[in-house]
């Protein structure tokens, strides 16, 4: 019966509609089951060219920037184009043709970092800060100090 309702599901993989399967206890005997082993290949992800870096870097985090924000994403386009040379520069990142390949140190660096400084939330986070403070809806003392207690807060909880 497991083995029909099995095909059944492969069949069916068109709709949503689940297919509740039999209860299954331990120790039970399943006559006449079959098994095959069949062999996959994956491929790995295509390396980002600076043309789909820039635009993924645009795009990241525009869902949670405010819509009246400024700007969007990361950076201005100048800045995203400066991000990436500078990466390259710093050699975290090679060019290869017109791919680009994170080095050992990029591997690294990104495995140092915390969470919270990988996220393109953050960037979005302080445009919407600051919007609030262009509208005299919050102070810019109070962005900067929160700046500084989270760049004083990642050097003392990430020490190495």
């Amino acid at each position: 019966m497991l083995q029909s309702m099995m095909k059944l599901k492969e069949a069916d993989t068109n709709t949503d509609e689940d297919i509740v399967l039999p209860d299954i206890s331990d120790g039970q005997v399943f006559d006449n089951a079959t098994a095959s082993v069949t062999e996959h290949f994956t491929k790995p992800p295509v390396p980002y060219t600076e043309n789909t870096l820039l635009s993924a870097m645009e795009k990241a985090g525009a869902d949670e920037t405010d819509k009246d924000a400024e700007r969007a994403g990361l950076g201005t386009p100048a800045t995203r184009a400066a991000v990436i040379e500078k990466l390259i520069t710093g050699g975290f990142v090679l060019r290869k043709g017109r791919q680009l390949l994170p080095t050992a140190d990029g591997i690294n660096l990104v495995k140092l970092l915390p969470d919270s400084l990988k996220s393109a939330k953050l960037t979005a986070d302080w445009e919407n800060e600051l919007l609030r403070v262009s509208k005299g809806e919050a102070s810019p003392d109070a962005f900067m100090k929160k700046i500084e207690d989270m760049t004083r807060d990642l050097m003392i909880n990430n020490k190495n």
